[in-house]
């Protein structure tokens, strides 16, 4: 009974702390969403943040013109009554053929629908990830401003997140093959996850690496089924357009930095990603090689991130898991630096005044600072079962 009643105690006690994280976020980001929400609900054909973006290629789904510019912007307007040339379909085929259902109702009712689902999806994620990270990730996924601003914003971020939740409990409970199998669904934004595959094969994840391959090959083969053998031109001739990056210099990775340091005075913004680029890319495979598997997720996923050409505050959210797990298995000064990266108040900094270089600096950061593990990391790990322990209660 008293274990019980203490187990009851820090739940809720994470919970209080997470709710007090979360009440933050409304008051930081509360009068920003409500003078949108006035001005979308007040034009004569309402529209919600992303989800247009959802919504729209949902409808097209399975047709020549899903990936056409143009046919969108006509079906925007038909829709919504204005245009967003920036809210073009950037998933692959299967995911809108996935969320086709949507397009039975209408677009208001589609859009609570949504908002419940990514709701729902993010509690089930933040249930999950306390099984496989303990009650630090309640409250740092209720406190995340990422997460908060990825569902005011009617962005599909609570999805990934609820994926790589299960995908770190499957693991966990040793079932690799399962885990890969679901991890595969990153592939809704594939670009965030680059490094993931490089862990499983260095870290000899080859039941999980297995996993991931199979499902993705699955999804692929879903992809030409509902949109035919072209759909990867078509698609690649729509998410190459510049149109669909706007505000990159907000961008919390280091495309965004570099255009933030051009706007300093440099002169060339590739240069400057280019070299930015090689020691973070050459920081996550030091980690990856030489640390266990949770100090080698977070550098994974931090350093995925940082590569991609195209992400907002809200995709921060997907890197809360590869934080906790810093802060839960590394030593001074990456633990610190994972502190502060799990507060929300670089976020808010991103979020409201567009300073994306200030997550941009911090994930830089504790890359790097990761780099200082001795071989093995020192976090503790089962080599028997290879499941990893990331569980640090903290009185």
């Amino acid at each position: 009974m008293p274990d019980r009643t203490r187990d009851a105690g820090s739940l809720g006690k994470a919970i209080a702390i997470g709710l007090a994280g979360l009440v933050l976020n409304c008051l930081a980001f509360g009068p920003w969403a409500l003078r949108s929400a006035i001005q979308e609900m007040a034009a004569d054909h309402p529209h919600f943040g992303d989800f247009t973006g959802f919504y729209v290629p949902a409808c097209m789904a399975g047709s020549d013109a899903q990936y056409d510019q143009a046919s969108v912007l006509r079906v925007q307007q038909n829709i919504t009554g204005t245009v967003q040339p920036h809210l073009m379909p950037t998933r692959l085929p299967f995911y809108y053929a996935l969320i086709r259902p949507l397009c039975a109702m209408s677009y208001v009712s589609a859009h609570r629908v949504w908002v419940l689902v990514m709701v729902l999806a993010a509690l089930s994620a933040i249930a999950l990830l306390s099984l496989a990270q303990g009650r630090v990730a309640i409250v740092a996924s209720l406190a995340s401003a990422p997460l908060f601003l990825s569902i005011l914003g009617s962005q599909d971020v609570a999805l990934l997140y609820l994926v790589l939740a299960a995908g770190l409990w499957l693991r966990k409970t040793g079932r690799p093959l399962s885990a890969g199998f679901v991890l595969s669904l990153l592939l809704i934004k594939f670009h965030l996850f680059l490094l993931l595959p490089v862990l499983f094969l260095v870290k000899r994840e080859f039941r999980l690496l297995a996993g991931a391959v199979s499902g993705s090959l699955l999804l692929l083969g879903a992809c030409f089924a509902v949109d035919g053998r072209d759909w990867p031109r078509r698609y690649a001739s729509l998410v190459l357009n510049p149109v669909l990056g706007p505000g990159a210099e907000s961008m919390p990775n280091l495309h965004g930095l570099a255009l933030w340091f051009t706007s300093a005075g440099f002169t060339s913004a590739t240069a400057v990603e280019t070299v930015l680029t090689v020691p973070v890319v050459a920081a996550a495979m030091w980690v990856i090689v030489r640390a266990r598997f949770p100090l080698a997720f977070g550098a994974a996923l931090l350093g995925g991130l940082l590569i991609s050409r195209h992400a907002y505050t809200a995709d921060c959210a997907v890197v809360v898991p590869a934080v906790i797990a810093i802060w839960q298995n590394a030593s001074a000064p990456a633990r610190q630096i994972a502190f502060i990266c799990l507060l929300p108040f670089a976020y808010w900094l991103a979020g409201i005044l567009n300073y994306g270089w200030v997550p941009a600096i911090l994930f830089t950061a504790l890359l790097l600072a990761l780099t200082r593990i001795r071989s093995g990391g020192h976090g503790a790990e089962d080599s028997s079962s290879g499941v990893s322990l990331m569980v640090v209660e903290r009185a």
